[in-house]
């Protein structure tokens, strides 16, 4: 290992911060957090690049090392993928094509679906309560309900 190991943030954490390339989810979120508050992160991420390189697919360090898992260095390494910085949570991952979030902060189908779903709920719930409601306050709740429905069809 080089100098700069034993300034390094996992330093005696054992196996917490080098899962297995399968390894996802929390696990992974915990690990990269760890190296983004790292003071040598850079100098990690360039010794494990080059030691991926210089070794080739059959030998590569696994675990996240500089920011990175195994799979992203990898096509970084092989695909020239760009290192990108998530722009929600801050941690580095290898993004697509004009990607700004990474994978763990990319909201899933499912989520957007509820999240729509929500939406529409609460829209029921003003159209339930503007019926129910004076003349003279009506345009306040109408004006509320336009602005729901615009945030639904975004």
């Amino acid at each position: 290992m080089s100098d700069w190991y034993g300034r390094a943030a996992c330093k005696g954490t054992g196996d917490e911060m080098f899962p297995s390339p399968e390894t996802k989810g929390p696990k992974v979120l915990r690990a990269k957090r760890r190296c983004k508050d790292c003071p040598v992160q850079p100098e990690c991420l360039a010794d494990a690049l080059d030691y991926d390189t210089k070794r080739g697919r059959s030998d590569v360090l696994f675990g996240i090392r500089g920011g990175l898992g195994t799979r992203e260095r990898a096509a970084h390494r092989l695909d020239g993928a760009p290192i990108g910085v998530c722009t929600r949570c801050e941690l580095l991952f290898v993004s697509a094509v004009g990607a700004l979030v990474c994978g763990a902060c990319t909201p899933t189908r499912a989520a957007k679906r509820a999240e729509r779903e929500i939406r529409a709920e609460r829209l029921a719930a003003i159209a339930r309560e503007l019926a129910a409601t004076p003349v003279s306050t009506a345009g306040r709740y109408l004006r509320q309900a336009r602005a729901e429905r615009r945030e639904v069809a975004a």
